[in-house]
């Protein structure tokens, strides 16, 4: 009879999910008015969040214009208008041609 020895088993993963904190239900259970005012509120910071990063895009672009790139941007439909749309785009209409 021969033996066979055996690896522990792997040691299990550390969980990802966050703790489950236990909370009475009266915390939970609130008011419609109360529901409806927090998500307004949520609302609220979304979009002001999203107008702030909105903001930040646009200063970011003026910027680009402020040190050239946006000059080097353009130039590159000058140089190149056969790259900046297709024939479908604008039928009958020939890149560098005249109107």
């Amino acid at each position: 009879m021969s033996t066979v020895f055996q690896s522990p088993p792997p040691e299990p993963a550390a969980s990802t999910l966050a703790p489950v904190s236990i909370r009475a239900i009266s915390e939970l259970d609130v008011p419609l008015s109360r529901l409806e005012a927090d998500i307004k509120a949520l609302v609220a910071r979304q979009r002001d969040q999203r107008l702030r990063e909105g903001a930040a895009a646009e200063a970011r672009h003026m910027a680009d214009s402020l040190n050239g790139t946006d000059a080097a941007f353009a130039q590159l439909a000058v140089e190149h208008p056969d790259a900046c749309s297709r024939s479908t785009d604008y039928p009958g209409w020939t890149p560098g041609g005249t109107a």
